[in-house]
């Protein structure tokens, strides 16, 4: 992997982790319509079984708190979604704990990237 890869924007790491995936179709910037709204999601990911997972990604230089978790837990329950996908540089210690009861999967830049 290319040094600098490690500096680009988080979307795109993101991408090319489920672009190497040959068992999933990723798509960037999805509206979905729920019973009560329609969300918009950074990404879809939908597994060959039909099973779809939203993604919330955020590169941000700050830590990513529970609002934001519980932003994509609502999407879920909403669309439906069969679960959500948490990307950013840092999370609290509350989001995690928040994340993990409703079994929303967090994942940080540098997991990522340890995966590519």
């Amino acid at each position: 992997m290319d040094p600098s890869f490690r500096q680009a924007a988080l979307f795109k790491i993101v991408e090319e982790y489920f672009r190497q995936k040959n068992d999933v179709r990723y798509r960037p910037n999805v509206e979905l319509k729920g019973k009560t709204k329609v969300w918009k999601i950074d990404a879809l990911v939908e597994n060959n079984d039909g099973s779809r997972f939203g993604l919330l990604i955020k590169d941000w230089d700050r830590t990513l708190g529970i609002n934001q978790i519980r932003q994509i837990q609502k999407c879920c329950y909403d669309v439906p979604l069969d679960g959500a996908v948490v990307v950013t540089n840092s999370f609290s210690p509350s989001a995690i704990s928040y994340a993990k009861r409703f079994g929303i999967s967090c994942y940080s830049r540098y997991e990522i990237l340890s995966k590519l």
